[in-house]
């Protein structure tokens, strides 16, 4: 691997949990996958989400959409705990989501993958990747994805109750 691998960087984050905040790991997952963009929505209950991360304002708008609307990737992920991967959607089945893929077909988004963030039954947040240009996952970016989304999930129970083994992140 290059010295500059994002492979790397999430090992390395392995070791050292304080490097793993929201916004690193929305950046990660843009260049590992790679995708145009990232976001992550931490959700306290079925009807509270916050975005604490997103790398572009499409990724930012793609997250609020969903969870203002009450439809699409994001939002069955969240409810089914299953990854919701759309590879085109401009495809989408308007009977699913018939809100939001009528306001998807303005903005550039054209792929959406979404995973949801759980341990157990409770539902801490989604992962939402977007891509520019249709197309499915490989295999190999499927993996990153999902090894992004343990990251994210880990980093959102971190700013729900952070573990008093390890030193804050405000260097405490």
């Amino acid at each position: 691997m290059a010295e500059d691998d994002p492979r790397d960087q999430i090992l390395a984050a392995f070791h050292d949990r304080r490097a793993v905040t929201p916004r690193w790991i929305c950046e990660v997952c843009a260049t590992l996958v790679p995708v145009s963009g990232a976001s992550i929505v931490q959700m306290s209950n079925v009807n509270r989400q916050e975005t604490v991360c997103a790398t572009n304002e499409v990724a930012q708008g793609l997250a609020t959409l969903q969870f203002t609307l009450g439809e699409g990737p994001a939002v069955h992920a969240a409810g089914t705990g299953r990854p919701v991967l759309v590879s085109n959607l401009h495809e989408v089945d308007h009977s699913s989501w018939p809100m939001f893929a009528e306001a998807t077909s303005r903005t550039p988004a054209r792929a959406l993958y979404c995973f949801p963030l759980r341990i157990g039954a409770l539902r801490v947040g989604v992962l939402s990747l977007y891509r520019d240009q249709p197309g499915p996952l490989s295999t190999a970016e499927l993996a990153g994805a999902l090894l992004c989304a343990d990251l994210a999930r880990g980093a959102l129970l971190d700013l729900r109750a952070p573990d008093p083994r390890w030193p804050s992140r405000s260097g405490g």
